[in-house]
């Protein structure tokens, strides 16, 4: 049935006073317990038997639920209360309640944390569970008994006759069919008051005997449920805060979602569809919230699938981070993670859904930092809903905590006091010193969803911004006007309550951009509620939004089970799909919207297969017989170098791809690191064979990997270069190696002049124009001397030698990462363009044989952490433009222009070693931006160890600017170098006008790019780029920066790209990417790529079946071609000895359906036409 809400009514009442000077209001106004009569304060009080000093979740708060308690159509509000009894307020409407608790025979003086709500017994009326964390106090499960006569509902207790009264410390609970009978069955976490050992790394409990394992209850269908976790799978110890269910894998069964606090894993059951679940945290998420708190499971971005959101408390500014941040050992890190504890760090998650890979796992990208939603203090409730009713889920977070229990100072302090004090003077010295710390009371958060996985900080501009101590929260349009209201739990301070005025000012515009929909599902038997519902709105034939329905969300709360739509400009909906808890769908059309529509269970289709999205890329590395899995050895950089952002021993393995044993098909060889030999794959009948070579180099760690005829004698030899950080300088191991090709075997040379620095990448072209190729070797890094610039080299080939013939221009030009020979001025001679660490992008313009440098306008604030570039013509004007890969945006160091971050180096503390110490741009109290060292106290001491008496604490730490750490008259002779831009660009060359730097989409900058694959995949004449990359080996402090499955960008033949969503290219190359090459078995071209500790994987493109296309084997000086196509464009494009980040792909070239003619030319411009 439907039923118009007052948005009809308000537009008759307020029509007549819309005016052009109307002033638009904040989105909420906070009402007055006055004018609501919502006058609930949760309350705790300090006692000898109980405080924070012998309850670590002292502070923890209490959440709410908002359901019709009293079937009268207005949401009704249940507030728990610690020390405080839990109150029940009825929904008098027009914003006015008042508080039966009384009446409703729901006063209590235990200790409540979590509630929810359901018809448990369905009779249609809503009953409450209430989780206590008291000693020995049981949860409690209050059954309606219907309304009395005033209207009021009348509860009674009966958790004992359910059998689901448990004493031990519960936090939240929600009710779910797991087993699809129609019937709830229930899910209860459980927490621990215990203050010892939280943190302790012992091995992961999984047996189920422990206290703090959650439980499940199974239904039996007459009024009693029964615990069955062990024989459900439900075995996992942790100190559970968070809770959700949602149907995480698509396939229609309810999953579970518990978020974990401390070193206790996060834990992810999925339903096994046969009464059990399977905990798969560790295989679906590459890495979660450390401290997780509230939690809660929306689609974010509108995609059909399920994302996840958990809340930690990292701060906002700089000094509250620094005054909480704490050692990290690596080791330790590592030793964790062996023992089956997740990779955790400090910070608010958000999970993105990217479907299920080739292996039937699901898997997740972290986007936390990129979204920006990630630093909001000591956090408890993250709430998706859209509260503007644009079309797109807004982010609502709660924050806030009594005592600053974070404080490096007060927990260093209190660890010794613990170990060496009697247990009663420690608890004294503990009370003692609480009561001097700080509060962390700070505004609750609200960003809003701008699309495309932006968002924005709005608290202050929807009139958010008080300051609170604030837990639990829940949304409801309680005056059922069309928009989302917000109520909040505080600590200590009468519970907020806010009103939405959306629909209010769009009426007063008369602006129609916030239509909506409200929904009220009826479900069948005794699963009344309908959770385990999901809802699915299509509009002019396309999903638009997706819902799963289950009310318990955020932090200790349970939201109503009127389901809210925006829908912005929408101005109709096709259809919704509805997908009931038993797995059947009913379609229901003819939707009027701005209404609230009720939908009663009428499946009219059963049970369908769970829809495979169809995917442009299919796996094939078995297939290929192409298993590999690089290696690293035992050396962490940080133990030598405390001050690295990440490692710079695990920056391979390179890959190159060339016919080695002249049979006419393409091979392939992968470098090893130090003490692993390179690998030979041969081809043979289109799959591959396997073997370990030149092992008597295996000492080496291969960086660049070039294969080219260097002796002109129609085989391909091979150059290596050698690098890592493993050593230190001037040890063999970084001397690269030059081997020639004797009928498929490859014999060393002579090193001579090679260079012998810790080099990167090598390239390959006749830049002078005699016939054979020459090489540019790029320096990497200088062991125990970064930042300065490692030695790059220019190798000449004279009749198969190669002489250093390095200008001294191209000697010291920074921390080389990759070079590309191009032609990027259309002149006829082969140029250099190098990128790396903390450098600009810099020219080489080739002057008849001779490399000069070449200041190229668009170009000069261009520093970066630039890893990788590759070439193409994407924008078909017939010069070549280039994509380079950089470190991203899903980090907390950000940089632009005015903001850079630096690197400071010199020898500070005058023990003979470089110490390089980062600056970034971040917050201050103020909210302004200031420089500010990126390290912690710690390992700043680590690198030097004056610091500990500059520094004495964390506080002063906390307090000091970046001229605090690193004075000016200590930065008189230091090197200077910044990085002004971090992410990954687009360059479009205007030839004569110099270059424009565009900014690639926003999915190409959720990691660090290295590998750039350009080729125009879909075959319509527009070259497309295929980028890979993420950084697993990152100081653990910030986290691995791993959300990169591989990302296809389409191009459409103007520069302009077009990003394929992970679930539609099945692309899933989410290991730590470096390298990626293309070569081509049976005439068809297939994609490879490697990763630093994991596997090689291989993928065919789904080409359309009716194209043919021809091969041609490029000759050795071959350097481009000038193709025409079908529909007239004229194009450039150049055939490179080397292709982005350690990769050598196939010179074989690909004829396609759309060209029209094709000019191939050498290096001495010499050309031939083969179409």
């Amino acid at each position: 049935m439907l039923k118009t809400l007052k948005y009809s009514i308000l537009i008759i009442l307020l029509g007549h006073t819309m005016s052009c000077s109307f002033k638009k209001k904040e989105i909420f106004t906070k009402l007055k317990a006055e004018e609501t009569h919502l006058d609930f304060t949760n309350q705790v009080f300090e006692s000898d038997s109980i405080s924070l000093a012998n309850n670590y979740y002292f502070y923890n708060g209490a959440g709410i639920s908002v359901a019709d308690f009293n079937n009268d159509g207005l949401q009704d509000i249940y507030y728990s209360g610690n020390h405080t009894s839990s109150k029940l307020y009825l929904n008098k409407g027009n914003l006015n309640f008042k508080d039966v608790t009384s009446t409703s025979k729901l006063e209590n003086n235990f200790w409540s944390s979590g509630s929810t709500y359901a018809d448990v017994n369905g009779d249609g009326k809503q009953d409450i569970f209430v989780c206590t964390v008291g000693q020995n106090e049981p949860n409690l499960l209050y059954i309606n008994q219907g309304n009395d006569i005033n209207g009021v509902p009348i509860f009674k207790e009966e958790a004992a006759r359910f059998g689901v009264n448990d004493i031990r410390i519960c936090t939240q609970a929600a009710f779910f069919d797991y087993d699809q009978d129609n019937d709830l069955d229930l899910f209860v976490i459980v927490n621990s008051q215990l203050m010892n050992d939280r943190n302790q790394t012992k091995p992961r409990n999984t047996n189920s005997n422990s206290y703090t394992v959650d439980i499940l209850y199974r239904n039996n269908g007459d009024e009693t449920f029964t615990d069955i976790s062990q024989e459900a799978g439900i075995i996992n110890e942790g100190y559970s805060l968070g809770l959700a269910i949602n149907d995480i894998n698509n396939d229609g069964w309810p999953d579970i979602y518990v978020a974990n606090d401390f070193i206790t894993n996060d834990l992810l059951y999925i339903n096994d569809k046969q009464g059990g679940f399977d905990e798969k945290a560790n295989d679906f998420l590459r890495h979660t919230s450390y401290n997780g708190m509230g939690v809660d499971i929306a689609d974010v971005n509108n995609d059909g699938y399920m994302d996840i959101t958990v809340m930690d408390m990292l701060p906002e500014s700089n000094r509250r981070r620094k005054l909480m941040m704490a050692p990290v050992n690596y080791d330790l890190f590592n030793y964790r993670t062996d023992l089956g504890y997740a990779k955790q760090h400090v910070k608010n998650t958000l999970q993105i859904n990217q479907g299920t890979d080739e292996d039937g796992s699901f898997q997740f990208s972290e986007l936390g930092t990129l979204t920006g939603i990630y630093s909001t203090d000591w956090s408890w409730a993250p709430l998706w809903a859209d509260f503007d009713n644009s079309g797109t889920l807004d982010l609502f977070i709660t924050n806030g905590y009594y005592k600053d229990l974070t404080d490096m100072d007060f927990s260093l302090g209190l660890k010794e006091k613990l170990r060496f004090g009697s247990n009663e003077y420690s608890i004294k010295y503990q009370q003692e010193t609480l009561e001097k710390l700080n509060p962390i009371k700070k505004s609750n958060f609200m960003y809003s969803n701008q699309g495309s996985l932006q968002f924005k900080n709005v608290t202050e501009q929807w009139g958010l911004a008080e300051t609170s101590f604030s837990h639990g929260a829940a949304f409801a349009d309680f005056d059922n006007d069309g928009d989302l209201d917000l109520t909040v739990n505080n600590l200590g301070h009468t519970a907020f309550f806010y009103r939405n005025n959306t629909i209010e000012n769009n009426i007063e515009r008369n602006e129609r951009h916030g239509n909506f929909l409200s929904i009220k599902l009826h479900g069948t038997g005794k699963n009344q509620n309908a959770f385990g519902a999901r809802l699915e709105l299509f509009s002019n034939g396309k999903l638009k939004q997706s819902y799963y329905h289950s009310n318990v969300r955020g932090y200790l709360s349970s939201m109503g089970d009127n389901i809210h739509f925006g829908l912005g400009q929408n101005q109709e909906l096709d259809s919704i799909t509805v997908r009931w808890p038993d797995g059947k769908y009913q379609t229901v059309d003819e939707i009027t919207l701005n209404t609230s529509l009720t939908i009663d269970y009428k499946p009219n289709r059963e049970k369908g297969p769970l829809i495979i999205p169809n995917t442009l890329f299919k796996k094939v590395t078995d297939t290929l017989l192409l298993e590999f899995e690089q290696k690293e050895n035992s050396y962490i950089d940080f133990k030598n170098d405390p001050l690295f952002y990440k490692m710079y021993s695990r920056e391979g393995p390179s890959i190159s791809v060339s016919d080695i044993n002249n049979d006419g098909l393409d091979d392939i060889l992968i470098g090893g690191s130090s003490k692993s030999p390179l690998t030979m794959f041969s081809q043979e009948n289109g799959t591959f064979k396997k073997d370990s070579i030149l092992l008597e180099d295996a000492v080496y760690e291969d960086m660049g990997i070039l294969l080219f005829d260097a002796d002109n004698d129609g085989d391909n030899d091979l150059y290596v270069a050698s690098g890592g950080s493993d050593f230190v300088v001037g040890k063999k191991a970084y001397q690269d190696r030059f081997y020639i090709n004797e009928n498929g075997t490859f014999t060393k040379q002579n090193a001579g002049t090679l260079n012998t620095s810790s080099s990167g990448p090598v390239k390959g072209a006749d830049y002078d124009r005699d016939g054979d190729i020459d090489l540019f070797v790029g320096g990497k890094i200088s062991p125990g001397s970064y930042p300065t610039s490692p030695i790059s080299s220019l190798l000449k080939n004279e009749n198969g030698i190669l002489n250093d013939v390095t200008p001294s221009i191209l000697k010291e030009i920074g921390m080389v990462n990759d070079a590309l020979w191009t032609d990027f001025n259309n002149d006829g001679w082969i140029d250099l363009m190098v990128v790396g660490e903390w450098t600009k992008i810099q020219l080489f313009k080739n002057e008849q044989g001779t490399l000069a440098p070449f200041n190229a306008k668009g170009l000069e604030n261009s520093s970066g952490w630039w890893n990788s570039i590759a070439g193409g013509d994407f924008d078909n004007d017939g010069d070549t433009d280039y994509i380079l890969g950089n470190f991203g945006l899903n980090t907390y160091i950000k940089a632009d222009s005015e903001h850079p971050v630096r690197v400071y180096a010199a020898d500070y503390d005058a023990n003979g070693k470089i110490d390089p110490i980062f600056s970034y741009f971040e917050k201050n109290d103020q909210g302004k931006l200031q420089e500010f060292t990126l390290h912690t106290r710690d390992a700043l001491i680590s690198q030097i160890v004056a610091y500990k008496k500059r520094f004495k604490d964390y506080k002063s730490f906390s307090e000091a600017d970046f001229d605090d750490v690193l004075r000016k008259n200590d930065r008189k002779n230091d090197l200077v170098l910044d990085a002004k831009i971090l992410t990954s660009k687009y360059i479009e060359n205007l030839g004569k006008k110099g270059f424009k730097i565009h900014e690639l989409p926003i999915e190409s900058q959720v990691a660090p790019v290295y590998g750039i694959l350009i080729k125009d995949f879909d075959e319509d004449g527009n070259l497309d780029a295929l980028l890979s990359g993420n950084q697993n080996s990152a100081d653990p402090l910030f986290g691995n920066y791993d959300a990169s499955n591989g990302i296809l960008l389409m191009g459409n033949g103007n520069g302009n790209f077009k990003p394929i969503p992970t679930l539609n290219s099945g692309l899933y190359l989410n290991e730590d990417q470096k390298s990626i090459v293309s070569f081509y078995t049976n005439e068809e071209p297939i994609i490879l790529a490697g990763a630093n500790q994991g596997p090689l994987k291989a993928y065919k493109f789904k080409k359309n079946s009716s194209s043919s296309n021809k091969l041609i084997s490029l000759k050795a000086t071959d350097a481009g071609a000038f193709i025409t196509y079908e529909n007239g464009n004229r194009t450039k494009m150049e055939f490179y000895y080397g292709n982005s980040y350690l990769s050598q792909s196939s010179r074989k070239f690909e004829i396609t359906t759309p060209m029209k003619e094709v000019i191939i030319y050498d290096f001495n411009g010499t050309t031939r036409t083969i179409l």
